[in-house]
């Protein structure tokens, strides 16, 4: 009995030895896979242009949203807070960032971190800076929006939102800012607009939606 329990335990060792070396190997293959997006990522803010619109913070703004390959594509949702987007429904029980900074801090920001240090989410007066200093015209599919002082121009696609699932597309744009709401935990401001309206709104944090980046920061 006691060889037979020998021999049993021996190859239980075996099998648990192969299968940490075969973990070890798929975890290898899966950092590489996510050095390889992550410079994708990195590399995409690259061919973003920088708009001056002439603003008075002379804040600077990006021609397209975080994920997009041409100002007029709707580019990634995300949640308030997270840095990646989500495989599943945005929801409450799917949310993983449960501080509440009155700004968020680097570490946080979907723009900061799906570009690079030069790029963050705009603040809530940023995007109210946006509303009074520039005209916005409604297109059809989003807004262009044209500054008052050098005619310069960016467009905000009406790229809908996730919640639970992707919805409103063509007909709204919701936008994160990185500035708390009220310092109310649940909820954060964002930039809303539809063909008749443009305006600061808050917003659950666990909803899904776009992220425009501006310049504030040198990497």
């Amino acid at each position: 009995m006691d060889n037979v329990l020998e021999s049993e335990l021996n190859q239980r060792i075996i099998d648990l030895t192969s299968e940490n070396n075969s973990l070890k190997n798929e975890i290898v293959v899966l950092r590489g896979r996510i050095a390889e997006l992550e410079k994708v990522s990195k590399m995409q803010s690259q061919f973003c242009n920088v708009v001056d619109l002439g603003l008075p913070s002379g804040t600077l703004w990006a021609d397209r949203n975080i994920g997009a390959s041409s100002p007029e594509e709707c580019g990634e949702y995300f949640a308030w807070g997270e840095i990646t987007t989500k495989d599943g429904e945005y929801s409450l029980e799917e949310y993983d960032y449960c501080n509440h900074p009155q700004t968020l801090p680097p570490s946080n920001d979907a723009a900061t971190q799906n570009w690079n240090n030069e790029w963050c989410m705009p603040t809530k007066e940023q995007f109210d800076e946006l509303l009074d200093c520039c005209l916005w015209t409604w297109t059809g599919k989003g807004y262009e929006v044209k500054s008052k002082t050098n005619g310069k121009s960016i467009v905000f696609p009406a790229a809908g939102r996730m919640w639970p699932t992707l919805g409103d597309v063509g007909q709204r744009g919701l936008y994160w800012s990185s500035t708390l709401y009220n310092g109310d935990s649940d909820f954060a401001w964002y930039l809303y607009f539809d063909s008749g309206h443009c305006g600061s709104n808050s917003g659950i944090r666990c909803d899904g939606f776009s992220v425009r980046a501006v310049q504030c920061r040198k990497g």
